[in-house]
């Protein structure tokens, strides 16, 4: 039970603040990803396993005081479940609405609509402020607006559609919407708001990475740069640098994805 409670303090407030400063995130960010997660289920099992220890221990204890802190440590347990699975509730449905107020309003906005492939849209928004977004769902949907279809080349274009649809085929949501939950549920605990940060940006570098094999990186890095620019935006300047600077693997021109919008 001890140990359980010491790896929880350790991975909640000690791990996170020594792996948010690390470098070496840049360069493996699915590795990282996946760091932070194992250290955020790692530490929710350490919690359960402390709570079932002391339920166990007190359940054992078959004095008179034992069975009454048996019954004050199970009802402690099941209230404690109770108000942990109501503040998760309301941080899904919090976050859900919040999604669903983001779709509602693109899809508000005059738009045209086309099929990439089977199981994925591209939606042109006529918004004049540049900017790529993706939705998960049984239609899966690449939004572009038209201001960045104004800023771009078709190839920084088709660069931008490839990081957006790296998103929905490499499952981010997923990872995000976790994140994002943690930090709902624990909003004073600074490892929930490290994760989300962490989050937000490896599953960005990671698309990055996927578009840049697929589209070529000198494109991507020209329409993350000019994207910052029109955005004021300097953390797509430092993306840009990044793919810049890494070595990538010669990406034949036939393979690079090419959209045609409507």
């Amino acid at each position: 039970m001890i140990g359980s409670a010491v790896w929880t303090i350790l991975v909640t407030f000690v791990v996170p603040a020594l792996l948010a400063p690390s470098r070496w995130q840049a360069r493996y960010p699915r590795a990282a990803l996946l760091v932070w997660h194992i250290l955020f289920t790692s530490g929710l099992a350490a919690l359960a396993l402390a709570f079932l220890t002391t339920v166990l221990l007190a359940i054992g204890d078959q004095g008179g005081t034992g069975r009454l802190g048996a019954a004050l440590v199970v009802a402690g347990c099941v209230a404690g479940f109770g108000y942990t699975t109501g503040v998760v509730l309301a941080g899904a449905g919090e976050i859900s609405r919040n999604e669903l107020r983001t779709r509602t309003r693109i899809l508000q906005t005059p738009h045209r609509m086309r099929t990439l492939d089977a199981s994925t849209d591209l939606l042109l928004s006529d918004l004049a402020m540049p900017f790529a977004c993706s939705f998960p769902g049984r239609r899966q949907t690449v939004v572009v607006s038209q201001g960045l279809v104004d800023s771009l080349t078709a190839a920084q274009l088709a660069a931008v559609v490839a990081h957006e649809r790296a998103h929905l085929t490499q499952k981010h949501f997923v990872a995000l919407r976790l994140a994002d939950l943690n930090a709902a549920c624990l909003p004073m605990v600074p490892a929930a708001r490290r994760m989300r940060r962490a989050t937000g940006l490896l599953i960005e570098l990671m698309a990055d990475d996927a578009a840049a094999r697929a589209a070529g990186p000198s494109h991507l890095a020209n329409a993350l740069v000019r994207i910052g620019y029109a955005t004021q935006d300097p953390s797509l300047a430092v993306r840009a640098e990044r793919l810049a600077v890494r070595r990538w693997r010669r990406v034949p021109l036939a393979n690079r994805p090419v959209v045609v919008l409507p």
